[in-house]
């Protein structure tokens, strides 16, 4: 998260300066905190995602969404010790 969040952020503190040219148009001064927004947004919802084993399947909690997977579409399970 940090390392897409680094580049987005240099690009906005140069883009205040006027390095970049976004300064300029009052519709553009809001472009890159637009994309700073979005990125965060995606990430905090990827980070938040959560599964819960329900009576009738597995509930994939990704928000603002929710969808079930009933046991019959599980083919295998497999369980991680490390994050890669």
């Amino acid at each position: 998260m940090v390392t897409g969040l680094l580049p987005i952020l240099a690009f906005y503190i140069f883009s205040q300066n006027g390095l970049f040219g976004f300064g300029t148009d009052p519709e553009k001064r809001y472009f890159l905190p637009l994309i700073l927004l979005i990125y965060l947004a995606a990430m905090w919802s990827f980070y938040d995602m959560r599964f819960l084993i329900g009576s009738d399947g597995m509930v994939a909690v990704f928000p603002p969404f929710r969808y079930r997977i009933p046991f019959s579409m599980i083919s295998s399970v497999e369980s991680m010790e490390k994050w890669p």
